[in-house]
């Protein structure tokens, strides 16, 4: 099983995949684009076995709407969305925002 993290923005998204032991495994940017989201997805079905077993895959996303999420959909990758709000409350004190750290 892998995890990956999706940083939501206007311009690109940021992605951390993880193992079940929480081993980052690798950390991407992919532009907002109609050509970023085909590679962002490309990307995630080449993780192990994703391609043939979309379910060995969870995709948890900071944001609960839009063409992302439907494309992701569309690919038949499991979608997780995150309130952004939610991540408010596990940054540091000083309430910086991180792109790859909210992935």
């Amino acid at each position: 099983m892998w995890f990956a993290g999706i940083d939501w923005a206007d311009t690109h998204h940021d992605i951390v995949v993880i193992d079940e032991g929480a081993k980052r495994l690798a950390t991407r940017r992919f532009a907002h684009t109609a050509g970023g989201i085909a590679d962002l997805i490309a990307f995630l079905k080449a993780i192990g076995d994703v391609a043939s077993q979309p379910e060995h895959l969870a995709c948890i996303i900071e944001t609960t709407h839009g063409v992302l999420i439907t494309a992701l959909l569309e690919a038949g990758l499991p979608v997780y969305p995150l309130n952004p709000a939610t991540l408010q409350q596990l940054r540091s004190p000083s309430r910086a925002k991180a792109d790859t750290i909210d992935a």
